[in-house]
């Protein structure tokens, strides 16, 4: 039986007869002509080509990447799902990296179906499932790795629904004595509905003032915690929590800051804003203080690089063009499909993931702030579906 000869075979060191006998004639025919075309190829091509493949194999795409015709800078990508002719290198890239993220399946994601699972169940208190990729596999998300997360995308609805599901989820997985809530919003119909649930810290803020005021005292309570940490000689919040727990002593929650409509905070506070997030962001993380910062404006005015710097994580929605795409530095986010599509960029990570987000409805959502103001706070999460 002969044998499959694969790309990465070093068969141009193989004698004749060895490849026709393992590999047969056709196979002997293709070493052939790519070593004609070899041979055609320019210096300059032959550096293109090994840059392209660099690429290619950079982010997993399998296909051959060719020169159509001797002394062109014309060059076609082939891997069976399209096929492309260009002659920029950078656009093949970008074709390369949007052919890596196929798109996330576009059937409606019901929160529910995601709670049920597993690995959310046994998930540490601040995790929420985001959604799915393109394979099916679920993504589930921990704020206290990011540590701090920009939400951002044309579409406000999206950017809406994406926070009542990270919201939802830590309210089915964790009670008060774990993680308490601020939420800032001046858009008051957007977070109003989360007033009454025993997480809040505060009423929702809708006041530029009254927001800045509270994270200089997030800022001091900052201090205060790492006061804590030092004087019982640990280094993190969970090693503090761990040991008051043995002496039976009041345990330090999370807290978990949402500010939404961000934009309009920058053009009135923008000044004390920066410095006070600034301070939080690069504190926080150690004693369980962390940040959600949601824009819809996407311009270098409200989404500056300090404060980009500030955010490490990001959850971006579809964008209305190359230049924002530009201003948040995720390359195609303007070629998003919507409903949810988005690229999730945690920090250090070398690309961007592509996930359909999960769907919760207001009407679950104010199902779950009724439930937990009547005094009910172990929630056993339901399906979405099956509930309604």
């Amino acid at each position: 039986m002969k044998g499959i000869l694969l790309d990465g075979d070093d068969y141009s060191k193989l004698e004749e007869d060895t490849i026709r006998k393992y590999y047969g004639d056709e196979a002997y025919d293709r070493m052939k002509a790519e070593e004609e075309t070899e041979k055609n190829m320019s210096r300059r091509q032959r550096m293109k080509k090994k840059a392209m493949q660099g690429r290619k194999s950079r982010f997993n795409v399998p296909g051959q990447i060719r020169f159509l015709r001797k002394g062109e800078e014309l060059v076609e990508l082939d891997n069976g799902r399209f096929k492309l002719v260009c002659r920029d290198l950078d656009q093949i890239t970008e074709e390369i990296k949007m052919e890596n993220m196929k798109p996330a399946p576009t059937s409606l994601l019901h929160l529910g179906d995601l709670l049920d699972d597993p690995e959310f169940r046994n998930s540490s208190p601040l995790t929420f499932p985001l959604g799915e990729d393109a394979s099916g596999a679920k993504v589930f998300c921990d704020i206290a790795d990011m540590p701090h997360l920009l939400i951002t995308g044309h579409n406000g609805s999206e950017m809406g629904a994406c926070i009542n599901t990270i919201l939802c989820s830590i309210l089915c997985n964790a009670v008060p004595e774990e993680v308490r809530f601020v939420l800032i919003d001046p858009n008051v119909d957007n977070l109003s509905k989360w007033n009454g649930i025993p997480h809040l810290m505060t009423p929702v803020i809708t006041e530029e003032k009254a927001a800045v005021n509270f994270l200089r005292w997030a800022n001091e309570e900052i201090k205060r915690r790492f006061g804590l940490l030092s004087d019982s000689g640990v280094r993190q919040i969970d090693e503090y929590n761990q040991l008051v727990k043995v002496k039976n002593e009041r345990t330090l929650p999370k807290v978990l800051i949402i500010i939404n409509g961000f934009e309009r905070f920058m053009c009135s506070a923008g000044r004390d804003l920066v410095d006070q997030i600034s301070i939080l962001t690069a504190k926080g993380r150690i004693v369980g203080v962390h940040l959600i910062v949601a824009a819809q404006r996407i311009d270098d005015d409200v989404l500056t690089p300090l404060i980009q710097a500030c955010l490490p994580s990001k959850i971006v929605f579809a964008v209305a063009n190359e230049t924002e795409s530009s201003v948040i530095h995720v390359p195609l986010a303007e070629k998003l499909a919507g409903n949810g599509d988005m690229f999730y960029y945690p920090r250090n990570a070398p690309v961007p993931r592509r996930v359909q987000g999960a769907f919760v409805s207001d009407q679950d959502c104010e199902k779950v702030v009724r439930f937990l103001s009547e005094g009910a706070i172990d929630i056993i999460c339901p399906d979405d579906k099956d509930k309604q």
